[in-house]
């Protein structure tokens, strides 16, 4: 299971990123592949994240980058899983704001999964 997190959370930080305007303009199937993904990955996401928390609660207390990262991901993959639902339901065109809010949260989630994935830092 985690190896099919690690995975779809690529997936749909690269679909995500194809769909900004300042990489390739808006390509349809990314649309759809991102919108579809988007579904399973958020079942996928809070399962995990409370599978992973709970097998980790010996850890939680200390302070260390792995636990800052992680909390990092556990917010910004939630707020960007708000307001990808948000955007799916009105538009990123009436809620422009949201589309930014959307963009931020994907890319402070993918600099955490990255840090928290290779940060072999020790506190």
């Amino acid at each position: 299971m985690k190896s099919l997190v690690k995975a779809s959370s690529l997936v749909m930080i690269f679909t995500g990123l194809i769909l900004t305007p300042w990489a390739l303009g808006e390509s349809e199937i990314a649309v759809w592949v991102h919108l579809l993904l988007g579904f399973g990955y958020s079942v996928l996401f809070l399962l995990f994240g409370y599978d992973h928390i709970n097998g980790h609660k010996s850890e939680l207390t200390k302070k260390t980058l792995k636990n800052l990262t992680g909390l990092t991901q556990t917010f910004a993959g939630g707020l960007a899983l708000l307001s990808g639902f948000v955007l799916y339901l009105y538009g990123s065109k009436p809620m422009a704001g949201w589309s930014e809010v959307h963009l931020g949260a994907t890319l402070v989630f993918g600099a955490g999964l990255a840090l928290h994935l290779f940060g072999k830092i020790k506190t």
